[in-house]
Order: C-alpha cells, then structure tokens, then sequence
C-alpha cells in the first residue's frame, strides 16, 4: 500500500515517464514469456544469460530516473524534467524527419 501511496504522490513527469516504461516493461515481458535465455523486443531478438536479470535491470533503470525526474520536480525545475522526459522522443521524431527528407531529396536526384 505505501508503494501505491508512494506513485501517487509522484510529479507529473516522473508519473508519466513510470507509466510508460511500466507500460513496455509489462508488454515486452509478455512478450518473452518462456524464454530463458533469448529477450525478444518486437522482432529483434538476442540471447541473454538470464532474461529474469534484464527485467531486474529495466525495473532498477526505470525507478532510478523516476526518482530523478521527482528530485528535479521537488527541486523547482519541473519544466527541466518535462524537457529530459521529452527529449528522446522529440529527438526520435527530428529523426524521422531527417530521414523521410533525405530519402525526398534521393528521390529527386534521381528524376534529375
């Protein structure tokens, strides 16, 4: 009850940014459901030691930059923490972008 408590009481960065990885780490380990030694995400897959121990280490990563994220929101800089929960996937789309103008821009090289 106090860990329900204490995601609550969560800023709304570090809220979304747990949810979201709490989201995929719940989707990816169905995903891999059965296999001991190959972690699967999507179609890409690879063999591991232990898939148990690469959850532990998603679990760890995710709570570490939770409680990052609330330490900037507690500290005043809570449009700071937007900005780090933002930016990969701001930066994802800027590539993205890059990537459907170079292939434009093959394209016309090419009907040139």
């Amino acid at each position: 009850m106090e860990l329900l408590k204490t995601v609550r009481s969560l800023c709304t960065p570090a809220m979304v940014y747990f949810a979201l990885s709490f989201i995929s780490i719940l989707l990816i380990a169905i995903q891999n459901m059965g296999n001991k030694k190959k972690y699967c995400v999507g179609n890409f897959e690879c063999m591991v030691t232990d898939t148990v121990m690469v959850f532990v280490a998603k679990a760890l990563y995710v709570i570490f930059w939770t409680f990052i994220l609330q330490l900037m929101c507690n500290g005043g800089y809570k449009n700071l923490a937007w900005l780090l929960l933002l930016f990969p996937y701001v930066l994802l789309f800027v590539m993205i972008g890059f990537f459907i103008l170079g292939l434009s821009f093959d394209v016309v090289k090419s009907i040139l």
